[in-house]
């Protein structure tokens, strides 16, 4: 039975208090983290469990449950990703997978891009970015009337407010707020103003400035992001900002069993299935049907060097065996081309390398699938025009028929010091 061991973490403006649940039979799989936002580590008490075959992490954030802001202390969307950079960092087992549900999809957005070394895969389900909506200035003013209502009213009449929200399905009207205010009565909410104003949602996520990503700097990370919606709830705000995800990085959202919260079944949601959810969740993390067993025996690392010799000599014949057929690589400015475009470009001369020499380079295995990194100073040609550059690439490797062959790489131009 796995043993679970609680700690805390002191970070800029926040006591944090994390679990870790190592495994009896340790499987080779990297950690994952699991989290939400502001939902805390008891939330994810039923499928936790299932991964009992690698160490997984979860956290309460700096405003819920056994963490506590320090005075004066700020909630920003940046702060979260940078708590759980540290609480990472603090567990020292990087990097990691990580399934980031509703605003802990959202803040893990900034971490990937600020801390790319930290991950590995990203799964991000359901994060309502409502920025990216095509109704996104109703829908910040709707967040923003929320808000309001909490610090005039209290708890129960906001609470209403925000569930009509979550529950709206499609765009909202224009005329959204012009409709009467709910009854706090009908979900089982007190009218009376209790006085507090500390609630994790109302006083604080939801009062966070908007966020919206970057779609070039997502890319540039390295980081294998996965947006993910429910089976449930088509038309949601949250399962909306899903797509949206998906939309900005040109791919298509995962879909995943039961609702917003299909990872638990309770009494609103009792059909949810836990052990159906953690089943797609370990089939994405793993790359689960896609590779097969792979030797620990070095190869991967060889691979990385045999990739780069490959392409230093225009070796399109070494380097069609190195490529899966569906590699996406992403280019420093964001752009994305796959297997076909790299061989022409090395065949056609119009990408020559004249020199490739490895700063830094690390190779990752986690079953039948790796990750290497190297830091190389490259020269050559681009186009018929002469280039020198200091880069940092990222690749995601699959070990298929036989060998290791690039899913996905992403460079990025190492700036040069003044």
């Amino acid at each position: 039975m796995p043993t679970t061991t609680t700690h805390t973490l002191d970070v800029p403006g926040a006591v944090l208090t994390y679990d870790i649940r190592e495994p009896d039979r340790p499987g080779g799989h990297p950690p994952l983290f699991i989290f939400g936002s502001p939902m805390g580590a008891s939330g994810f008490e039923q499928v936790a469990p299932h991964f009992d075959d690698r160490v997984v992490i979860t956290y309460d954030p700096r405003m819920t449950e056994r963490s506590h802001l320090k005075d004066g202390a700020g909630v920003t969307a940046e702060l979260h990703g940078d708590d759980l950079h540290r609480v990472v960092e603090a567990v020292g087992l990087g990097p990691v997978d990580a399934f980031g549900s509703s605003g802990g999809a959202m803040v893990a957005l900034p971490w990937a891009v600020d801390h790319p070394d930290d991950l590995r895969t990203l799964v991000a389900h359901e994060p309502p970015l409502g920025a990216l909506l095509a109704d996104a200035e109703t829908v910040l003013k709707i967040n923003a009337d929320i808000v309001g209502t909490y610090q005039r009213r209290g708890f129960g009449p906001a609470m209403a407010k925000f569930i009509r929200m979550v529950t709206h399905s499609g765009p909202f009207p224009a005329d959204y707020l012009e409709q009467p205010d709910p009854d706090p009565a009908q979900f089982g909410l007190p009218a009376e103003d209790d006085g507090a104003r500390d609630d994790a949602l109302l006083a604080y996520n939801m009062a966070m400035p908007p966020y919206t990503p970057d779609a070039a700097a997502l890319k540039a990370s390295g980081v294998r992001i996965v947006p993910a919606i429910g089976a449930e709830g088509a038309g949601t705000m949250a399962r909306r900002g899903g797509e949206a995800l998906a939309g900005l990085l040109g791919t298509e959202p995962v879909v995943f069993p039961g609702d917003h919260g299909g990872f638990a079944a309770n009494e609103w949601a009792p059909d949810n299935d836990p052990a159906a959810f953690a089943r797609k969740l370990r089939d994405v993390v793993d790359y689960k049907a896609m590779g097969e067993p792979a030797p620990a025996d070095g190869s991967l690392a060889a691979a990385e060097t045999e990739l780069q010799r490959a392409q230093l000599a225009g070796d399109v014949a070494a380097l069609d065996s190195l490529l899966h057929p569906d590699v996406v690589y992403v280019a420093p400015d964001g752009a994305e081309f796959g297997k076909a475009q790299d061989l022409e470009s090395h065949s056609s001369g119009q990408l020559r390398l004249t020199r490739s020499e490895r700063l830094q380079s690390t190779a990752r295995q986690f079953g039948s699938t790796g990750v290497t990194r190297a830091r190389l100073r490259m020269a050559g040609f681009a186009g018929g025009e002469p280039f020198e550059a200091e880069m940092y690439y990222t690749r995601t490797w699959l070990f298929q028929d036989g060998g290791w062959r690039v899913v996905q790489a992403q460079g990025a131009s190492v700036p040069r010091e003044p």
